[in-house]
Parts: structure tokens; C-alpha cells; sequence
């Protein structure tokens, strides 16, 4: 389709299997993986010309992509660890043991990520890498969550159709 836009790699055949906008608009973030490649690769990609601006290695292939609201930091989840990027420095910073992550997210703060993994919810400090929050919930309920606008509270998707309000006030 001609009108489907520039092609971001070529001759790589890659596989694309996460695409997230940036919350400055100013990147797109793109987790690819090939078998031609020595490894998976993330990929931050100017939007307005797909020129790929940084070229970021997981330590396994992510299969959860996320930006910090500030866009100062990446975070991708494979299947035994969450990784915490810096966009500036294009390293990754730290690397959480966290395994079967489900869905995760940033808080408003950017000091804060949210983890949901089957039967546990975790909001952790990212400074000090310990749990602020920590849940258990129902195995085979939960499957997403996200923190409120102003952090005060976590909803959390239930399979059911139901959210869950945890106030994170209290």
C-alpha cells in the first residue's frame, strides 16, 4: 500500500511487535525482533521523517513497551525482568527482577511504575527499587491496570468486565 507511510528498516525483513508513542509525541518507540538480527532490538524513531534516531538492546525480547509521562524513560518487560532505560544516555539504567509482567505503567510522577503480574500488583519506587504498594489479587482476574491522573489511585481491569479502585492514599 503506497499510502501506508515510510518503512522504518529495510532488507531486514524485521518483525515488529510493539509500537508506542512517546508522551512528547517527539519519538516512537519500536520493539522489533528477527531472526537475522543477533538480538532484539528497540528502536527510537523520529516520527515525522522515520529516521531512527537510537538503537537500544533488551536483554530479552520485550513484550511490554512503555514511556515515562516525561519521556525520560523507557521500560521494557520480557519474560524475567524489567528493564529501566534512560532516553538521553540510550543504557539501560536498571534491570528488575520481575518476572510475567502483565501490563505495567508509569506514574504521573515518573518516579513510580506500576507492575501487574498474574496474582500480584506492585507499584515500586523507582529510586530505591522497593515496593510502595504491593496487592495480591484473584490469578486469573486481573489483566490490566493503570495509575489514576494524579497517582492517588490504581484501577485495575478485572477479566470479568469489572475495575477495581485501590485508593493509594490511605
Amino acid at each position: 500500500d503506497t499510502d501506508a507511510g515510510p518503512t522504518l528498516v529495510k532488507d531486514l525483513e524485521p518483525s515488529i511487535s510493539l509500537a508506542y508513542f512517546a508522551p512528547d509525541g517527539e519519538s516512537l518507540l519500536v520493539a522489533m525482533s528477527n531472526t537475522g538480527l543477533a538480538q532484539s532490538a528497540l528502536m527510537r524513531v523520529d516520527p515525522t521523517d522515520s529516521a531512527v534516531v537510537q538503537t537500544l538492546h533488551p536483554s530479552a525480547p520485550a513484550h511490554l513497551l512503555i514511556a515515562s509521562p516525561d519521556s525520560v524513560q523507557i521500560a521494557t518487560a520480557a519474560k524475567e525482568n524489567v528493564q529501566l532505560w534512560c532516553v538521553e544516555c540510550a543504557t539501560a539504567v536498571k534491570s528488575l527482577e520481575i518476572a510475567d509482567v502483565i501490563a505495567m505503567a508509569f506514574g504521573p510522577d515518573s518516579e513510580t511504575l506500576l507492575t501487574l503480574q498474574p496474582g500480584v500488583v506492585t507499584v515500586w519506587d523507582l529510586s530505591s527499587d522497593e515496593p510502595l504498594y504491593r496487592a495480591e489479587v484473584e490469578a486469573d482476574k486481573n489483566v490490566a491496570a493503570a495509575f489514576a491522573p494524579d497517582g492517588s489511585a490504581l484501577a485495575i481491569g478485572l477479566a470479568d468486565g469489572g475495575v477495581e479502585i485501590v485508593d493509594l492514599t490511605e
